[in-house]
C-alpha cells in the first residue's frame, strides 16, 4: 500500500503531495525490496501509514544506501505534507546532482539487485496475511 496519511484520513483534501508520498513509498520498495510497513492486516498497515515512522532503508538491507538518497526517500514519506519535497521535479533535480558523486552502471544495478533479492528471498514474509481477504463464499 502506498497511500499517504491524508488520503486515508480525508480523501477529499488529497493533492499532489500525496503523489510525493507514493513516490517515496515506491522508492523505499525499490531500495529495500519491502513495503514501507508490514503487518497482518490492511487496517494495521493503514494505521502505520498514519502514525508510525518508517524504518530507515539502510537498516533493512545489507548493501549501503547513500545518506542523501535515504533522507530524500524518508522526507517524501513525511506524515505532514508540508514537510515533503515540493514536487517530483525537485526530487529529480536532487537525484541528478547526486549522479556525479554516485555513478551507476547496469552491472552495479544488477549486482545490487541480486543482493537485495537474495536478502528478501531469505526473509520473505507476506506483507499482509492472505486470510484477511474475503472470498466469494464469504460474501454469499
Amino acid at each position: 500500500l502506498y497511500l499517504a496519511p491524508e488520503a486515508i484520513q480525508d480523501p477529499d483534501k488529497v493533492d499532489a503531495k500525496a503523489d510525493i508520498y507514493a513516490v517515496g513509498a515506491v522508492g523505499y520498495f525499490l531500495l529495500t525490496g519491502k513495503p514501507v510497513f508490514e503487518a497482518k492486516s490492511v487496517m494495521e498497515i493503514l494505521q502505520m501509514h498514519m502514525k508510525a515512522e518508517p524504518i530507515p532503508p539502510s537498516k533493512r538491507v545489507p548493501s549501503s544506501i547513500p545518506a542523501e538518497l535515504e533522507t530524500l526517500i524518508l522526507s517524501a514519506l513525511a506524515k505532514n505534507p508540508s514537510q515533503r519535497p515540493a514536487s517530483t521535479r525537485e526530487m529529480l533535480d536532487l537525484l541528478d546532482t547526486w549522479s556525479i558523486r554516485y555513478p551507476w552502471s547496469q552491472s552495479a544495478a544488477r549486482s545490487s539487485e541480486s543482493a537485495v533479492v537474495a536478502s528478501v528471498t531469505a526473509t520473505r514474509e507476506p506483507a499482509i496475511d492472505e486470510t484477511t481477504f474475503l472470498t466469494d463464499t464469504d460474501i454469499r
